[in-house]
């Protein structure tokens, strides 16, 4: 191993179970002379960094320092072996792969009979959690079994059942792949374009992704897990469209599709967190707060079973949570949780998944924005970006550029503000993303530019607030900046603050909510009535 440190992130990334394990295993596995190594991994645990030069200060009188890299990936390997150990009764996978590796040793025993006996129990679990090519590495095994058996009729009876078996089962697996294709494609969209449609040429290209013959389908004939896909490739598409209540009534349809299969729980979590994400994504754009909680509850609980799905609740949390304290004017209580989200994104820093984390950075400086702390959120937009993956989400970057000129009017900037404008025009032109909105923003900071009086001000605020309102009816050009813009300008207006601004509107909303009836079947093809 060279001198990285990844055996360093490796013994950090263990729990305080996983560490003791280890210990256990390699006390009792490891010959003696070799449970020095268990001296390297103490001395790189208690480090808080990685630092070659200190460990080896701290350990000089040990022999294995004369090849500290043939140690370290000798502790690297052992530490793996131990983790599989671990884990080897409680993921479905592992349990597969040792049923496998029982086989082989059987069979080179010659205990024909147990194999068989190990065929089956692994063809009923793959089967349970749908592992297509563990299923056909089974019937591969099957049929080594059959040629080593004397009785060749029963042999080929056999044989041909399984060959049937196997096509079938190549089928599905097909099917899956191509289904995990067309997901993919919504989600490698809206990582581009953003999550929301802007052009007239997107829509199209999103109704040809889900006129594929596989969205067309009644789900219910389909396997499980590409059921999950069938259900979030529709969800994906209404959203995308901006169509919120029919993603509601899929998303909706696939949770509790995923309620009623409890058994998969466990082992299809990040199907889980998944659908519960794009549940809670969907009931933010239709304000449904109240229900966005109920779910996020459920959510959070899923953050245990993993490290990976630990740093992914977190960012999918942190992101609802953000937007709802924005949305709804609660913003103390989500500012005084700024500095541990700041901790948590730098302790899971090469963890996380790079477009979440630009949104929290995003919803970060808007939060700041809207609670009136100008400086602060001018810090993390930028931090944003100058730090985040600029071939992503190009439609919070722009949005950033824009709210960037808002963010230094409020701060009284107005003497970079024509800098400012153009250089902002300059990034939007070259990014082909001057639409209504952006040239209505552009045309009134550059109106700013010029006022002199406070009448003047206000006039351009009412006119602004008034072309933006006009432009809600407009299905491409529903909320691109991802900030209650019209409430900013009507703060502004009345004299008000933003947070009552907000607030006054959230309970007006409540006086007025209709009750809602349960989804209705739909008629569209691929979908039928709710579960």
């Amino acid at each position: 191993m060279k001198a990285t440190d990844d055996l360093f992130q490796l013994i950090h990334s263990l729990s305080k179970t996983e560490k003791g394990y280890f210990k256990k295993f390699c006390t009792i596995h490891a010959p003696s002379k070799e449970r020095a190594y268990l001296k390297l991994f103490n001395a790189i645990a208690k480090q808080k960094s990685y630092n070659e030069n200190q460990l080896r200060e701290s350990l000089q009188n040990e022999s294995f320092l004369s090849y500290l890299s043939t140690a370290k990936n000798y502790l690297h390997n052992l530490i793996l072996k131990s983790l599989r150990s671990y884990d080897e009764d409680s993921e479905a996978d592992v349990v597969l792969l040792n049923q496998l590796r029982d086989f082989e040793i059987l069979f080179s025993k010659g205990l024909f009979q147990q194999c068989s006996k190990v065929l089956q129990r692994t063809k009923i679990l793959a089967t349970d959690h749908d592992r297509y090519l563990v299923l056909l590495q089974v019937y591969s095994l099957q049929l080594k079994l059959n040629e080593s058996r004397p009785n060749r009729e029963k042999q080929r009876s056999i044989s041909e059942e399984d060959y049937e078996s196997q096509r079938r089962l190549i089928c599905e697996y097909s099917e899956f792949v191509q289904y995990q294709k067309l997901l993919n494609d919504f989600i490698s969209f809206s990582n581009v374009q953003g999550s929301e449609t802007r052009k007239k040429e997107h829509s199209l290209l999103l109704d040809q992704i889900i006129q594929s013959p596989l969205l067309q389908r009644d789900e219910k004939g389909i396997s499980f897990r590409s059921r999950i896909l069938h259900y979030n490739c529709w969800g994906m598409y209404f959203y995308l469209r901006s169509d919120f209540r029919e993603a509601y009534e899929v998303q909706k349809r696939c949770y509790n599709y995923l309620k009623a299969h409890p058994e998969k729980k466990k082992e299809q979590s990040e199907s889980y967190r998944g659908t519960l994400n794009n549940f809670l994504n969907t009931l933010l754009a239709l304000e449904e707060y109240e229900e966005a909680l109920e779910v996020l509850e459920e959510y959070k609980k899923l953050g245990s079973l993993s490290v990976q799905m630990e740093v992914k609740i977190f960012l999918g949390a942190t992101i609802t949570e953000l937007f709802i304290a924005e949305a709804t004017g609660n913003f103390d209580t989500a500012l005084t949780e700024i500095p541990r989200i700041e901790k948590k994104l730098n302790d899971y820093k090469g963890k996380m998944n790079s477009i979440n984390e630009l949104i929290i950075y995003f919803d970060i400086s808007t939060l700041y924005f809207a609670a009136g702390e100008f400086s602060r959120s001018l810090f993390w937009r930028n931090k944003m970006i100058t730090q985040c993956d600029l071939s992503i989400r190009e439609d919070m970057f722009c949005a950033s550029k824009i709210m960037n000129l808002v963010n230094h009017f409020e701060l009284g900037n107005t003497d970079i503000l024509e800098y400012m404008l153009r250089s902002t025009y300059r990034y939007l032109y070259q990014k082909k993303r001057i639409f209504k909105h952006e040239s209505l923003i552009l045309i009134f900071i550059r109106r700013l530019c010029n006022i002199t009086t406070g009448q003047e001000l206000k006039e351009l605020f009412s006119g602004l607030r008034k072309d933006l309102i006009a432009l809600q009816q407009d299905p491409y050009e529903k909320s691109p900046f991802h900030f209650d813009l019209i409430s900013w300008l009507e703060s502004k207006i009345s004299n008000t603050s933003f947070r009552e601004i907000v607030q006054e509107k959230i309970r007006n909303k409540r006086k007025n909510k209709p009750v809602r009836s349960a989804p209705e079947s739909s008629n569209r093809p691929g979908l039928t009535a709710p579960l």
